[in-house]
């Protein structure tokens, strides 16, 4: 994530399905295979996921820090 105002910091994170334990998500999907992401059945309807982003290390300057993440969907 990047910060809204002239400090260099960039707070490194990683996204998971669950805020608790499990595992973080990565680059690991194919066409074939789930990875470590969310699996579902399509509906027709809008379905909402919720994803949290872990940061390790809180040592950075205080600011409003951003990010955009892309979400490759395979059916």
């Amino acid at each position: 994530m990047t910060n809204s105002i002239s400090n260099t910091d960039k707070i490194p994170y990683q996204l998971k399905q669950s805020s608790a334990t499990g595992s973080h998500w990565g680059n690991t999907a194919t066409s074939l295979t789930q990875g470590n992401g969310i699996s579902g059945t399509g509906n027709g309807e809008v379905q909402n996921f919720t994803v949290y982003a872990v940061v390790t290390n809180t040592n950075f300057t205080p600011d409003t820090y951003s990010d955009v993440v892309t979400v490759n969907v395979n059916y």
